[in-house]
């Protein structure tokens, strides 16, 4: 976190709010606002609580928009960010989603603005990184089997306990769950997009600190 740096986290659920107050609102992180929005943004919700061309990079990081298609509601949000971006921000976009919505988005999403600068497929690092993780998954399974009385009462073997593990597991895609699978076989793709707003022309500002990514061969790296 950058100490001259203002941020926003915003979420519709107020206990992720709540979370975000407690742990990340610290003294030494002054610059950041933890605000709940209720509706969430787009359509029927409410704009992102910041003035137009005001923001330097907006993030979406494991928020479920698009978690079948891109439609009204997602070129709603597109369009509220490009209206709080600054004439050559950044609009990071990132998480495991249908296959199909990562190839069907650039497009969408440049027609509200935007040159697409980065489109990175990292499946085979998340997945790999589940594999990795999942000895401290279940030891967070079993942690919760051991503070609620309703899971000891129920039984390690019941049916309701072994569904009840098998959702949270599934949530964050834990190796042998249906989300799981879903990046092994290939019908989800975890990507990370990286677009920037341009004038209208397509034509690419210059920013103070980050700078825009370039082609090297195949690979996309930033330029330090």
């Amino acid at each position: 976190v950058h100490p001259t740096s203002e941020y926003l986290a915003m979420d519709m659920q107020a206990a992720a709010i709540n979370t975000c107050k407690r742990i990340h609102t610290t003294a030494d992180n002054k610059g950041l606002t933890c605000q709940l929005i209720p509706n969430g943004v787009g359509l029927n919700g409410s704009p992102i609580p910041l003035g137009d061309n005001t923001a330097d990079i907006v993030v979406i990081s494991e928020t479920h928009i698009a978690d079948v298609q891109i439609g009204d509601l997602e070129k709603a949000i597109f369009a509220e960010i490009h209206r709080v971006l600054k004439p050559g921000g950044f609009f990071v976009w990132g998480n495991a989603l249908p296959t199909p919505v990562w190839v069907a988005a650039p497009p969408h999403v440049s027609a509200h603005g935007f040159n697409l600068l980065l489109n990175e497929n990292v499946t085979k690092g998340a997945v790999e990184a589940r594999d990795l993780d999942a000895p401290r998954v279940n030891a967070f399974v079993e942690s919760l089997r051991q503070k609620y009385f309703v899971f000891r009462w129920l039984g390690h073997d019941s049916t309701c306990a072994k569904t009840s593990e098998m959702l949270v597991k599934n949530f964050y895609r834990h190796p042998g769950t249906a989300l799981y699978n879903t990046m092994v076989t290939g019908h989800d793709t975890y990507a990370r997009h990286i677009y920037q707003k341009h004038d209208g022309n397509g034509k690419h500002f210059a920013l103070e600190g980050p700078k825009p990514f370039k082609k090297l061969g195949k690979k996309k790296t930033r330029v330090a």
